[in-house]
């Protein structure tokens, strides 16, 4: 049995350094391990980033007017 393992993830925490945080992530889903991102649209929000994640789901998008 294999176990599953996700983790989940700020839209803040991602920002501090994207470049380096979607290396890991790559990285880490190479061995099995997914990510779901929450909160997203708090912070800078830029769709370009957010294509570039390995995400398997996208929590309460926050949606500005």
């Amino acid at each position: 049995m294999r176990l599953k393992l996700e983790l989940e993830l700020t839209e803040g925490m991602l920002l501090e350094n994207i470049e380096d945080a979607i290396a890991t992530m790559n990285a880490l889903n190479e061995i099995g391990v997914q990510f779901s991102l929450d909160d997203f649209g708090t912070c800078y929000s830029s769709l370009q980033y957010l294509k570039r994640l390995p995400l398997v789901q996208l929590k309460r998008p926050v949606i500005r007017t």
